[in-house]
């Protein structure tokens, strides 16, 4: 009996001394910066440009100092090489889990891994043809408390998307696939 009364009372604290933004279902909105670059064939060849981000999540304390969570996101992109022919990075959307430490009453670090899926546009003579792309999402972050909950958030994060022999065969510019780089400043409102 005592060693459940200790549990939940140390369960209690955990949920108590958390961050507002470290526990319970949030949403956010945000600005990114993202860049695009390919590999294998054209290396180097890159675009950029700024979009937007929406996110939505749940996160769990599992100790005082820990959290995990998982989160959803969609991007959109205005990352673009070429005025009329060229290609386009048009939006991305994904699921991620995260891990995150309490560095004190108001800020923590957190991590990220999970699933992206991306759009690629190619026009060239007018004609534009677009193309999805499976990835793999991973970055780190800092978030702190602005008010009880609303908290401000910067992230960076990477992913890498891989090609199926199938889009490789029709789709030359970005053979081996391509990376997204992506900063993003975000404010997150909790429940």
């Amino acid at each position: 009996m005592r060693k459940i009364a200790f549990v939940a009372a140390a369960a209690a604290a955990a949920v108590i001394s958390a961050p507002a933004f470290a526990k319970g279902p949030y949403i956010g909105l945000g600005v990114t910066h993202e860049n695009v670059s390919t590999s294998a064939d054209l290396e180097g060849l890159g675009l950029s440009g700024i979009g937007g981000t929406v996110l939505a999540g749940y996160s769990v304390p599992v100790s005082e100092n820990v959290f995990v969570g998982v989160e959803a996101n969609f991007d959109l992109s205005t990352a673009k090489l070429g005025d009329t022919d060229g290609i386009e990075a048009d939006h991305s959307f994904g699921v991620s889990g995260r891990l995150g430490t309490n560095l004190n009453e108001k800020t923590s670090l957190f991590g990220r891994v999970g699933y992206q899926r991306g759009r690629l546009s190619f026009t060239a003579d007018s004609v534009k043809e677009s193309e999805s792309f499976d990835g793999l999402r991973f970055g780190a972050g800092v978030q702190t408390a602005v008010a009880e909950k609303v908290s401000l958030r910067a992230e960076y994060s990477r992913t890498h998307y891989s090609l199926s022999k199938e889009s490789r065969d029709d789709l030359a510019p970005a053979k081996g696939g391509y990376n997204t780089d992506q900063f993003s400043l975000a404010v997150v409102f909790g429940f």
